[in-house]
């Protein structure tokens, strides 16, 4: 956390550790539940892609884990309609990307989106052979 608070106070936005220490400080307000401070670490990044600093081709598929990032901190604070806004974001922008079709797959579900919840679902066990997350048991 300190390298990345350090890159913040050193670098200017359009330097290209910039974003990618807001994500990790986002990361890590997830995992210590910190969930509204994780949120506007998010929210940062993706303003800096909108803005073209984060990403010198647009928003393209480097901004996919910000994306599934931010789409599990809004599931965690149980806003899941904006969470499968922003998983969908990540599957379009990164279709290989399992952590988004399995955010996608949780949100939908959360969010009592049963039918898409399902098809999503269905892709993520196809695509991993894996068992579905528990939390997307759907019956």
């Amino acid at each position: 956390m300190r390298l990345a608070e350090s890159i913040i106070g050193r670098y200017p936005p359009a330097d290209e550790n910039f974003p990618w220490a807001h994500l990790l400080r986002g990361a890590r307000f997830v995992e210590s539940l910190q969930l509204g401070a994780a949120e506007k670490e998010f929210r940062e990044v993706l303003q800096q892609a909108a803005a073209g600093l984060a990403d010198p081709k647009g928003h393209g598929p480097g901004s996919a884990l910000t994306h599934a990032s931010f789409g599990t901190s809004l599931l965690e604070q149980q806003q899941n309609e904006d969470a499968v806004a922003q998983f969908s974001w990540a599957v379009a922008l990164d279709p290989g990307s399992d952590q988004a079709h399995r955010g996608l797959c949780d949100g939908l579900h959360q969010a009592q989106r049963l039918d898409e919840a399902l098809n999503e679902c269905s892709l993520v066990s196809q695509r991993s052979g894996a068992l579905l997350p528990s939390r997307a048991r759907l019956g």
